[in-house]
């Protein structure tokens, strides 16, 4: 075989696997880099606060068990006597363990309870270092104040509503305090039902989820068995009217009374039994084995009981649940026969995005991407359409005169975006909170309408216009 046959073949080989290496890199291109994040750039502690929590966001769910570490550097408060952290920190440093599989680190700081500090007292974090296939991301500070702050705003903000299923639903509530520049993310289907803590003794539906309800013509619930049910449905239907007799009505102001389950009377026996589906995919609106019958009394004048069982039960359950002034609500589940933690304290928080059971004129259905305010607690909102000559960066304090604000628990509901083209672009908002805080809010990603955002994390951003008195 002479010199050129084989270098002729040679060649002919070399092309063949340069071309296979070229398919297989357009094939299977590199992974952006895997960057993590300070959820928010600054926090504060409230005044009885005594501990919080910082969340590092992970891009995507990571393949190896890794680390981060972060840097802190405090102002007129001592680490050790003062606050500490948990992980402990170590030369300045503290290191978070990352198992695999997770999209998420944090760790939390605890002050001494009590303490005076000067208002300047402040701890700064800076992520400075991570381990395998992590990247430290642009949002790598955050400063912490000793004292309550009022945030002058964000301009990038990623509500983290986690991964949707395939209806795109997102698992979680999450609560936006404006002044606190925080965010509570939770597993909206936590609890079944929410008991208010005001004057009036009102109960609420799981509201950022599909529970239903239907009254029954009973007061005792060991009575009631699966044959009231039958002939009976907890699915919505046409009709607005329909709807309203199985979801809470979202239009009410502050008085909560187009509620399924009316005001809890003084006299017991005017309190019926009320047939009721949790949250999907416990409760299922055909299969009536997965109902619970409910009956709810007043515990004197601080609170509630609540009896309940499944549908052949011939026994109840109670569970009794005392008023907290500090919260707008107590929040209820009956699969764990407790309290649950759910919203922030009433004070803590202006808008919750979410999913939501709602209605319009002519049909009810479960909305993605749904946003309710903390009307309970005082908040306000008002939409803004925007012109050549008002945007949302242009608007200033002079802009609120004249302003409508509406106290509807939907006042921003669905109106900032569409299921075909994503967020209305050429309208923003603008919120009045509960210590009288006004802030412009945006919305600016949400995973529909080639916006580049992620369903399931919107991004929004929002600054302060006015600071309350």
């Amino acid at each position: 075989m002479n010199n050129s046959f084989l270098k002729f073949w040679s060649f002919i080989i070399s092309i063949v696997l340069l071309g296979a290496m070229s398919a297989c890199s357009d094939d299977d291109p590199p992974l952006p880099d895997n960057t993590v994040n300070f959820e928010t750039d600054a926090l504060g502690f409230d005044d009885d606060e005594t501990e919080k929590t910082f969340k590092i966001v992970i891009d995507r769910a990571t393949t190896a068990a890794s680390t981060i570490t972060v840097n802190l550097a405090a102002t007129g408060v001592t680490y050790g006597t003062q606050f500490t952290t948990d992980p402990v920190a170590s030369g300045g440093n503290v290191t978070i363990n990352v198992p695999a599989g997770a999209t998420e680190a944090s760790f939390k700081i605890a002050k001494v309870a009590g303490l005076l500090l000067d208002n300047s007292a402040e701890v700064n974090f800076s992520i400075a270092s991570t381990g395998e296939e992590l990247v430290v991301g642009d949002k790598k500070a955050l400063k912490l104040s000793f004292s309550s702050i009022v945030s002058q705003g964000s301009d990038a903000f990623e509500l983290n509503g986690g991964t949707v299923d395939a209806s795109f639903t997102a698992p979680n509530a999450v609560y936006v305090d404006f002044s606190g520049n925080a965010q509570t993310s939770i597993d909206r289907t936590l609890y079944d039902l929410a008991f208010y803590n005001g004057a009036e003794f009102r109960v609420m539906l799981n509201y950022v989820s599909n529970a239903t309800a239907l009254v029954l013509d009973k007061n005792d619930i060991d009575a009631v068995t699966a044959a009231d049910a039958e002939g009976k449905s907890l699915a919505p239907g046409p009709g607005a009217n329909a709807t309203i007799g199985l979801y809470d009505a979202w239009t009410w102001t502050s008085d909560l009374a187009q509620t399924v389950i009316g005001e809890v009377s003084a006299t017991d026996a005017n309190n019926k039994v009320y047939l009721f589906k949790p949250a999907a995919p416990i409760g299922s609106n055909t299969d009536n084995a997965t109902w619970y019958k409910i009956r709810i009394l007043r515990n004197g004048t601080t609170g509630y009981t609540l009896q309940y069982a499944r549908l052949d039960a011939t026994t109840h359950s109670s569970i009794n649940i005392t008023k907290d002034a500090d919260y707008n609500f107590t929040f209820v589940s009956m699969a764990s026969s407790k309290t649950v933690a759910f919203e922030p304290k009433k004070a803590n928080w202006d808008i919750v995005w979410s999913y939501a059971a709602y209605y319009t004129q002519s049909y009810s259905y479960a909305f993605n991407d749904f946003v309710l305010i903390n009307n309970t607690a005082g908040v306000s909102a008002v939409k803004i359409t925007a012109t050549d000559a008002l945007t949302y960066a242009s608007f200033k304090e002079a802009n609120l005169t004249g302003l409508e604000f509406s106290n509807k628990r939907d006042a921003i509901g669905s109106g900032w975006r569409s299921t075909s083209t994503g967020i209305i672009k050429n309208q923003f908002y603008v919120v009045k909170d509960g210590a009288g805080n006004y802030y412009k809010l945006n919305f600016l990603t949400m995973g529909l309408g080639g916006d580049g955002g992620t369903r399931g994390k919107p991004v929004i951003q929002f600054a302060l216009v006015k600071k309350g008195s």
